[in-house]
C-alpha cells in the first residue's frame, strides 16, 4: 500500500534559490518604497511652489550673492 504522506521537501539548492529570490524581492520593495517617498516629496514641494504668488516665483534667487567670482580674471 502507498503511504498517505504527500509532503514534499525541497532540495538544498531549491531552498537557496528561494532565499535569494525572496531577499531580492524584499530589496526591490524597499527601493520602490524609498523612491516613491522621494517622488511624493518632490511633487508636494512643487505643489507648494504653485500655491505661492507669481511675484515670488519671478524673484531673483536669495543665494545669488554667493556666486563664486570669475576665475579667469585672476590669470
Amino acid at each position: 500500500m502507498m503511504s498517505d504522506d504527500f509532503s514534499y521537501e525541497p532540495s538544498r539548492k531549491t531552498k537557496i534559490y528561494l532565499f535569494v529570490a525572496t531577499e531580492m524581492g524584499r530589496g526591490f520593495g524597499w527601493a520602490l518604497a524609498i523612491v516613491t517617498v522621494i517622488i511624493l516629496a518632490l511633487v508636494a514641494l512643487r505643489g507648494v511652489a504653485y500655491l505661492l504668488p507669481e511675484e515670488s516665483q519671478q524673484a531673483p534667487p536669495p543665494m545669488g550673492a554667493l556666486v563664486a567670482p570669475d576665475q579667469t580674471a585672476m590669470v
